[in-house]
């Protein structure tokens, strides 16, 4: 019995074109990965005294991979995971820190015992190609 490669999607990925099947399969990956960097990130910031207080927080301006306390501080961390620290400076842009920014607004407009807290905006990079072998990069302050 023969298996059909498009047997195993879900079935509105079955009606699609394979390039699109392709692209999509590409996009789970990366999506996966990404998952996968910001579960380690907070695990990361839990190792460090921080309580996460949210993960993949999303409104209409933006997303917020992981919202942290510590103390009398509210921390929005932007996790990304490249091949070089440059490139993960570089992935960063304005128009993401904007909507990261507006984000962070509006949770705390929806979570008012936050409201006193201080806000900082951090950037956690994991280096390197080898996943047992990334480094963390905890940049605080990052925008």
């Amino acid at each position: 019995m023969c298996i059909n490669a498009r047997s195993r999607l879900s079935p509105a990925a079955q009606t699609m074109p394979l390039k699109k099947v392709s692209t999509l399969r590409q996009k789970q990956k990366y999506e996966r990965i990404g998952r996968h960097a910001e579960t380690v990130a907070a695990l990361y910031l839990r190792l460090r005294g921080y309580r996460i207080l949210a993960r993949r927080y999303k409104t209409k301006a933006g997303e917020i991979d992981i919202i942290a306390r510590k103390a009398k501080l509210i921390v929005i961390v932007e996790v990304k995971q490249r091949l070089t620290l440059e490139a993960a400076h570089e992935s960063i842009s304005a128009q993401s820190t904007r909507r990261i920014a507006d984000a962070a607004e509006h949770f705390i407009s929806r979570h008012r015992r936050y409201q006193s807290y201080g806000l900082r905006f951090d950037a956690l990079f994991f280096i390197g190609a080898k996943p047992r072998l990334r480094r963390a990069v905890h940049i605080q302050d990052a925008f």
